[in-house]
């Protein structure tokens, strides 16, 4: 016998018997002695008996011991506001709402509240009665007017209406000389008489112009006005337009925002700074110099302190120094005096703290030109002709530099980019033969325009790249309004050594060696000659918002111009005058003794001298 799996033969198991003969006498039941086999199956599982009776109940267990305390509850808050009328209540009301303080800070905040109730206000109730009517109360005296023409004379200069009040005390109705009480003037205006003018002229007594050049216009004052006269003027042109004086006038500014134009006053900022270049951010803060002394000193406060950075033993800076508008960046050259393969282009990326070595940038090149976009992420510079006149370009702010996409050399000796990077210039200027190598595409694709016979010294543009200054050595200045397709002459003939373009192209400045600082307040439109010092300034740096201008003064350091407040009286005799803007409306009035009223004014922000 032995067991049986449960199979097909048992289905819940049991016993296999096996029987035969024992041919070999052994005792043993071998397999080949098997006759038959039968099984035993085990029977299917009975279903469950009945539950036995509950046993009895044991004795209880001992006490355990108490519990930790647990936390203190959260207090419930609640908090009324005045509920305005509206949805919730018609008439207003007060607003109740509660809930736990999560947070335990024992103020219901607004992700606490749980619950949200109102008492509201009931409706206004009906009007009342109107009451009896009061007793009459006794009559009152009339208030009487009069009006009186009036010629002009002393109460009224042009004429006007004489106005007299007062009570009406014998009760006629009419206004008697007795009751008057009180008299005023109602006068005609001067007659003001408005012309329109595109040219300089002179202004007319009671008269008013509107100055509509496109350049800056000047008005000549009347040369024999009377106490009262009043001159008006309105600038409706781009350019504006300027009031100058006679002999012993001058102009009260005390009721106006006045100052004198950036570029007509200068002081010394920081004598030790005896720089020979100079360039600044937009806001004038950042200023960076190379010295005489091959110093690279950087000011982040308007020059008020620097940091000096040497350029270490046998070496020194040169004279090729670029700033963004934002100054977070400055590019410099600094060569070796006793290897010609140290001429490497330093770059700083912090304001002028730190410098390191363009990458990529050969080092045995004469660099004559850099320039950077007003964010810094565009970056040019170029070498001379004589070392193989490329231009190298960086679209990421001086991290990586290529060669510019262009097979025109150059002798390139200055370059000017847009705040953002996209239009680019550099001008080249060899034994009589000129152009302007131009990008509109941030230097994808390069044109060369107005070939010519100029001596370029220097390019500046503004900050949409649509207005360009330039300075064409020993001869003129030249503004283009095309991106340097076609050049405009102006200004005098002068040995040019800088110049300098605000951001919105509004404001200019140029230097020359003679030591004529030139401006303009119109685009290049009209300039006005400065003689600040008896020597020509080598660079100048005007800051993209026209604050100040920075300029480097052999001999004697860093000096700086800066526009300043007018706080009483303009400048006495023809060199003083009053000037605004477009859109900007200044009436005058003469005083006597030479000295005019600002009697009103419309703008901000006059320019005076």
């Amino acid at each position: 016998m032995s067991a049986e799996a449960a199979g097909p033969v048992c289905a819940s198991g049991g016993v296999r018997i096996e029987a035969g003969l024992d041919a070999d006498r052994d005792g043993t039941l071998a397999g080949s002695e098997v006759s038959t086999t039968s099984f035993v199956c085990t029977g299917a599982t009975g279903a469950t008996g009945a539950t036995g009776a509950t046993g009895a109940t044991g004795a209880a267990g001992a006490t355990g011991s108490a519990g930790s305390a647990g936390a203190n509850g959260l207090d419930t808050l609640l908090v009324a506001a005045d509920e305005p009328a509206g949805a919730n209540c018609a008439a207003g009301g007060t607003r109740y709402q509660s809930g736990l303080d999560a947070n335990r800070s024992g103020a219901l905040d607004p992700a606490e509240v749980s619950s949200t109730r109102y008492t509201c206000n009931g409706a206004t109730g009906a009007t009342g009665a109107v009451g009896p009517q009061g007793p009459a109360g006794p009559s009152g005296l009339s208030v009487l007017l009069n009006s009186t023409p009036v010629s002009a004379g002393s109460s009224c200069r042009y004429g006007g209406t004489r106005i007299d009040s007062g009570l009406d005390l014998d009760l006629n109705g009419t206004l008697g000389t007795s009751e008057v009480t009180a008299t005023s003037f109602v006068c005609n205006g001067a007659g003001v008489t408005w012309s329109v003018s595109t040219a300089d002229r002179a202004l007319s007594l009671n008269g008013g112009v509107i100055a509509s050049g496109a350049s800056r216009l000047s008005l000549s004052r009347p040369a024999s006005p009377a106490v009262g006269d009043i001159v008006q003027v309105t600038g409706a042109g781009a350019g504006g337009r300027k009031i100058t004086q006679n002999a012993g006038e001058r102009i009260v500014t005390s009721g106006v925002s006045a100052s004198t134009e950036v570029g007509s006053r200068w002081a010394t900022r920081d004598a030790g700074v005896s720089c020979k270049v100079v360039r600044t951010s937009g806001d004038g803060n950042v200023v960076a110099a190379v010295s005489l002394f091959s110093d690279l000193r950087v000011s982040t406060n308007g020059g008020a302190s620097w940091v000096n950075t040497p350029a270490g033993t046998d070496a020194r800076w040169q004279e090729l120094l670029a700033t963004s508008s934002s100054g977070s960046t400055v590019m410099a050259l600094r060569t070796e005096t006793v290897s010609p393969f140290g001429r490497s282009i330093q770059g700083s990326t912090n304001s002028g703290a730190s410098f390191a070595a363009a990458p990529g940038l050969p080092t045995t090149v004469q660099w004559s030109a850099v320039a950077a976009s007003g964010d810094g992420s565009v970056l040019i510079a170029a070498t001379a002709l004589f070392f193989d006149g490329r231009i190298y370009l960086s679209l990421d702010g001086g991290t990586t530099w290529a060669l510019a996409p262009t097979s025109q050399p150059g002798n390139w000796r200055a370059a000017a980019a847009s705040a953002d990077g996209s239009i680019l210039a550099v001008a080249h200027s060899y034994l009589g033969s000129s152009f302007v190598l131009v990008s509109t595409d941030r230097g994808t694709s390069w044109t060369v325009r107005d070939s010519g016979t100029r001596d370029w010294v220097a390019i500046a543009m503004t900050g949409d790249g649509q207005r360009w200054l330039a300075a064409d050595r020993d001869r003129l200045l030249y503004v283009s309004t095309d991106q340097g397709t076609t050049w405009t002459p102006t200004e005098s003939e002068r040995p040019w050594t800088d110049v300098s373009i605000s951001t919105d192209g509004r404001r200019l400045l140029a230097a020359a060696a003679d030591g004529s600082v030139v401006t303009s307040g119109d685009g290049g439109q009209t300039w006005t000659l400065r003689t600040p010092y008896g020597t020509g300034l080598d660079t100048v740096a005007l800051a993209g918002n026209a604050s100040r201008v920075y300029g480097c003064l052999p001999g004697a350091g860093l000096v700086f111009s800066q526009p300043v407040a007018v706080a009483s009286f303009s400048t006495a005799g023809t060199a003083g005058y009053l000037a605004g803007a477009q859109y900007q409306t200044v009436a005058l009035q003469f005083l006597g003794d030479g000295i005019w009223n600002v009697l009103s004014y419309v703008g901000s922000s006059f320019e005076a001298e």
